[in-house]
C-alpha cells in the first residue's frame, strides 16, 4: 500500500488453483487478536513488507 494511501480494511482471498475460494482473511481498525496487530504495524509503517499467518475464514 503507498504510504499516502490509507484504508480502514484489508481483504485477502485464498484460492485452490481452479475457481473455488478456500477461504480468506479481514484485517481492519475493528480486527481483534493477530489481526488487529497486524494492522496496526501495518498502519505504523506503512510500505514496509510483513508476513504473517492467520486462520482462513471459510467463505458462506
Amino acid at each position: 500500500m503507498p504510504a499516502k494511501q490509507k484504508s480502514d480494511e484489508r481483504r485477502v482471498k485464498k484460492w485452490n488453483g481452479h475457481d473455488d475460494c478456500i477461504g480468506g482473511v479481514v484485517l481492519s481498525t475493528e480486527a481483534t487478536g493477530e489481526r488487529g496487530r497486524q494492522w496496526q504495524k501495518m498502519m505504523q509503517k506503512p510500505g514496509k513488507n510483513s508476513q504473517y499467518w492467520h486462520k482462513l475464514d471459510v467463505d458462506e
